[in-house]
């Protein structure tokens, strides 16, 4: 068992503000959604985003049971760095929450860059996982004739985009108590590229780490696994979908036409209902 840190706050009350200290001393940040006695899906976010990115409408989970579990991934939102971290790292981070919170069968659901995580998953912890769901997922980036894609994703959501985003979930500490209205701007802009650019580096880490042989083989993955994908996807194309597909060997692939990065979150209810039945 974690042990839960001490800026973990009642889950009835701040169900968006959690999180707990795992063996090597680092804070992994979550959230919860949905029926505390539901099915739990652990969602792993995009790499622009973070455990607040999620379908609006929680009555989905409530017509599903399901308890939603939404985890900041090593040096986003409440979570801390790994430096140095493989992708087969992260199953034992979401084996450590899940016995915190005395799960014992889950599945895991991954978007995007979350996708890489959900199959590590599948991969390296079997025997908890229910089943394994990816929307509009990375494909291994070192597959011939996708290193180019690697820029292009680097790029994709500029610095000003990740500034709003982050003045929306981040509450600076007190400002100096007899500060102008200037020098408070000032800090208070100096704080949010600082925080930029800490995420954004943390972002460009997590993608070469992707880019970056997996350490196993997707044929290898025994775990059934669900993948979805919109057919105009430009950023994760269906390319990889179908590359996806024929190396997995219990793999089930869904396209919606005309649909793009967010079919997970457009089609959520169908995702949901496919993951419980």
């Amino acid at each position: 068992m974690t042990e839960t840190l001490a800026l973990v706050r009642d889950p009835v009350r701040d169900p968006l503000t959690q999180a707990i200290r795992l063996r090597d001393g680092r804070a992994l940040g979550f959230a919860q959604f949905g029926p505390v006695t539901g099915l739990p899906v652990f969602f792993f976010h995009g790499g622009g985003s973070n455990r607040l990115t999620r379908h609006p409408d929680d009555s989905i989970l409530d017509a599903y049971g399901v308890r939603l579990i939404t985890v900041d991934r090593p040096g986003v939102g409440l979570s801390d760095p790994h430096p140095g971290r493989i992708l087969l790292d992260w199953p034992d981070d979401v084996v450590q929450l899940a016995d915190s919170l005395d799960i014992d069968l889950f599945t895991v659901l991954g978007w995007s860059a979350g996708g890489p995580h959900a199959l590590a998953c599948a991969y390296k912890i079997p025997h908890r996982l229910r089943t394994v769901g990816v929307m509009s997922g990375l494909a291994p980036l070192h597959w011939p004739g996708l290193t180019p894609l690697v820029a292009s994703l680097g790029l994709r959501l500029p610095a000003s985009a990740m500034s709003r985003i982050w003045h929306r979930i981040v509450t600076p500490d007190a400002s100096p108590r007899h500060a102008t209205p200037r020098e408070i701007r000032a800090v208070h802009r100096q704080r949010l590229r600082d925080i930029v650019r800490a995420r954004e580096k943390e972002r460009a880490r997590e993608l070469a780490m992707l880019a970056r042989p997996w350490g196993f083989r997707l044929q290898d993955v025994t775990t059934r696994v669900h993948l979805w994908y919109g057919s105009r996807d430009a950023t994760t194309p269906l390319y990889m979908a179908a590359f996806l597909k024929r190396a997995l060997p219990f793999a089930t692939l869904y396209v919606w036409p005309n649909e793009g990065h967010h079919v997970g979150f457009t089609h959520w209810r169908e995702i949901v209902s496919a993951l419980v039945g």
